[in-house]
């Protein structure tokens, strides 16, 4: 009931419409190019959503805990297949819906029908700011447009990092250690400074100065 979807439903038809699988620790829960079959909730433990390269390189792309969806934005695309691989990085319990039943609570429960329409919504803001941050030619802007839109949805100068600085330098598409010498130079340049957990804009006019 964390997950605000599933908050608009009853219990006992939580029960009925979704079904509880769990997984052991390195499972693949599902492959890239898999057919999504269905709409996933994280009830417990964690999930990694990663790209595997033919190298045999991983980049996790997200971390999913209890609450956390996915399969959403596929289960009823044309093309519905992973572009991913779903991995289960610590045991883990998730409760799936087929697109038959999702279909069905649409028709019975409004609230869910725009629930559901808000996350698909911000799923797809999310993804603009994902990509305005990797069309940026440096680091820096990367960092900058990352910061300014944190600030955006907070309104606070002190930005929570994403897990680790590993998932940060993930989600900016960058080196980690290439990552933590920014973050060095950006402290220099006294325009933010930070912690293991934290970032903490000291200048936001000057943050956006290194946009132009």
């Amino acid at each position: 009931m964390k997950n605000n979807l599933l908050a608009t439903l009853k219990e006992s038809e939580i029960r009925s419409y979704f079904t509880r699988k769990t997984y052991n620790k390195g499972t693949v829960i599902a492959s890239a190019d898999e057919e999504c079959k269905y709409l996933n909730v994280v009830n417990s433990g964690e999930i990694s959503l990663q790209t595997i390269f033919p190298s045999g390189h991983i980049v996790t792309i997200a971390t999913l805990h209890k609450g956390d969806i996915f399969g959403e934005a596929l289960i009823f695309a044309s093309k519905n297949k992973y572009p991913i691989t779903v991995f289960c990085s610590k045991d883990a319990e998730i409760l799936s819906i087929d697109k038959r039943n999702i279909l069905f609570l649409f028709n019975m429960n409004n609230r869910f029908l725009e629930m559901f329409l808000t996350m698909i919504s911000n799923k797809l803001l999310h993804l603009n700011s994902k990509i305005r941050i990797l069309s940026q030619n440096s680091i820096r802007k990367k960092l900058c447009i990352y910061l300014i839109d944190e600030f955006n949805k907070t309104n606070s100068l002190t930005i929570k990092i994403p897990s680790s600085k590993e998932i940060l330098a993930n989600v900016l598409n960058v080196p980690r250690p290439s990552l933590s010498r920014e973050l060095m130079s950006m402290k220099d340049d006294k325009l933010t400074t930070y912690d293991k957990k934290t970032i903490t804009i000291l200048d936001i006019e000057k943050l956006e100065e290194e946009l132009f």
